[in-house]
This record gives structure tokens, C-alpha cells and sequence, in this order.
């Protein structure tokens, strides 16, 4: 993936960038660094473009607004998770639990949706063109 000086990616209090960078040592060696766990965070309007968040827990997050365009999403588990308005346009969700999401409006578009969980997730006036 890239680094997070080559993405000028946002934070917040929350989603910071040591703990981006503890997340990319996890996801190389799980014996090191730390899984990203934002369970019931604020992350909302953050410009997340190409982020790897492979496997991190965002249960419950608020994730409204977010860009997460070409975002590895694999195994994220967004267990009842906002991601209203959200753009996941060419993002891979292989794998993710989107078990109860709000993802209305959410803009899909060319998302990998392979083995993801989305029993009642909330689809209404999303963009599920060429998913």
C-alpha cells in the first residue's frame, strides 16, 4: 500500500497516524505493532483514500461522510457501523461483516463485495454499480 505521507491522509483524535502506522506493523508481523481497534469511534468526513485497514475493528464507528476510495477492507468488521454517504468506490470488502451497516447513499461503485456480510444492512440509495 503507500505510506501515509503519500496519501495526505486526515486524523483525528481517534484515527491517528501512530495508530495507522502500529495497524501496517500488525497487518506485516502480528507480533508486532497493534490490530486497529476504532470499535463506536467518530471517523466521520476523514479522507481515507487508498488506507489498508485489512481486519481492523470499526464496529459501531461513525464513518458518515468518510472517502475510503480503493481502501483495503478485507475481514473489517463494521458490525452495525455508520457509513452513510460513505465512498467505497473501488474498495475491497472481501470478507467484511457488514452485519446491521448503515450504508444509505453510500457510493459502492466497482466495490468488492466477495464473502462480505450483509444481513440487514441498511442499502437504501446506495450505488451498487458494478459490484
Amino acid at each position: 500500500m503507500y505510506t501515509v505521507e503519500q496519501l495526505k491522509m486526515t486524523f483525528n483524535k481517534v484515527f491517528t497516524k501512530e495508530r495507522y502506522d502500529a495497524h501496517l506493523e500488525w497487518l506485516e508481523d502480528n507480533t508486532k505493532g497493534k490490530q486497529l481497534n476504532l470499535k463506536g469511534a467518530d471517523v466521520s468526513y476523514l479522507h481515507l483514500n487508498d488506507v489498508d485497514l485489512e481486519n481492523a475493528n470499526l464496529k459501531g464507528a461513525n464513518l458518515s461522510g468518510t472517502n475510503l476510495i480503493r481502501a483495503n477492507l478485507k475481514g473489517v468488521n463494521f458490525t452495525k457501523a455508520n457509513l452513510y454517504w460513505s465512498n467505497l468506490t473501488d474498495a475491497d470488502l472481501t470478507n467484511a461483516n457488514l452485519t446491521k451497516a448503515n450504508l444509505t447513499k453510500a457510493d459502492l461503485t466497482n466495490a468488492n463485495l466477495t464473502w462480505a456480510k450483509l444481513e440487514k444492512a441498511n442499502l437504501r440509495g446506495a450505488d451498487l454499480t458494478n459490484t
